[in-house]
């Protein structure tokens, strides 16, 4: 057992006092107890980061180089692989995946309710980006040839090694999207520009960040991919397990997905007390 597992052990059981006890004198004990141990393995954890992350870094480096001078396709698209997945887990160690609230969300619509000439279009562009978790090049290419108006369902055809699948949008999503569609007549792909052709990755991130500052949205937000990282954190806080978040956003790799699903102390001590109180039926 390492240091910070044996601390986490001691943490939980002083949870569990704490919850059998009335509220008295000893409560401020067991709280300075459970303080102290929260520092330390927060200080344990922080270096096992750093050197975690001096390695991937390292690592990182290495794959680069190589990719540099490999002349080999298969090669190059291997070390790619790799080189993303460490980069992902750089993000993740380093705290860089950033999401916004439903209350930025909303914001972001009411901006758009206010501000564009394109409200339909635009409050889809974040809408769908959002409960499909698509990337910005995904969401451009979606075709109508890709929505299922009778099922409800869009064709999510993923790109970077991600998995194509349907998936179910809101009721509301729907109604709004039939109505776009019944207006804007689309007939190949959905969304366009002012000038009826394709929009570009430059102009969607504009316009989300065009909205972004009327919704006071800060600038490190205000990109479309957020959308995705989102709806992942909207998941995992919702309950949704990992493999329906995985399935949800297409990663075909579940390493992507455990990002979302950290668990703080707090809900570490809620899946205990559930443990606790659920019968297994066991006869000893």
């Amino acid at each position: 057992m390492t240091k910070i597992q044996d601390l986490e052990n001691k943490l939980r059981d002083l949870y569990i006092l704490k919850n059998d006890k009335t509220k008295s004198a000893i409560f401020d004990i067991l709280d300075k107890n459970i303080d102290d141990i929260q520092k330390e393995i927060n200080i344990l954890k922080s270096k096992k980061n750093s050197s975690t992350k001096n390695e991937l870094r390292i690592k990182l480096s290495i794959l680069i180089d190589k990719r540099k001078n490999t002349e080999c396709l298969a090669t190059y698209t291997s070390l790619n692989k790799e080189i993303r997945e460490i980069r992902f887990e750089l993000k993740e160690l380093e705290g860089d995946i950033k999401y916004l609230s439903i209350t930025q969300i909303n914001a972001l619509i009411k901006a758009i309710q206010k501000h564009s000439n394109f409200i339909l279009r635009d409050k889809l562009l974040v809408l769908l980006g959002f409960e499909l978790g698509l990337r910005a090049s995904e969401i451009l290419n979606l075709k109508m040839s890709d929505i299922y108006l009778d099922s409800d369902e869009i064709l999510c055809r993923r790109l970077k090694g991600s998995t194509q699948s349907k998936i179910e949008v809101s009721s509301d999503t729907m109604k709004l999207l039939k109505i776009y569609i019944s207006e804007e007549k689309p007939t190949d792909l959905l969304f366009s520009n002012s000038k009826g052709t394709q929009l570009t990755l430059q102009g969607l991130n504009s316009i989300v960040k065009r909205y972004c500052e009327f919704a006071k949205i800060p600038k490190d937000k205000a990109h479309y991919h957020i959308l995705k990282h989102s709806r992942g954190k909207w998941l995992a806080e919702n309950g949704f397990s990992i493999q329906a978040i995985q399935f949800l956003l297409g990663h075909k790799s579940i390493k992507n997905t455990m990002v979302y699903a950290r668990f703080s102390s707090s809900q570490k001590l809620d899946i205990y007390n559930q443990l606790r109180n659920t019968p297994n039926h066991i006869k000893l």
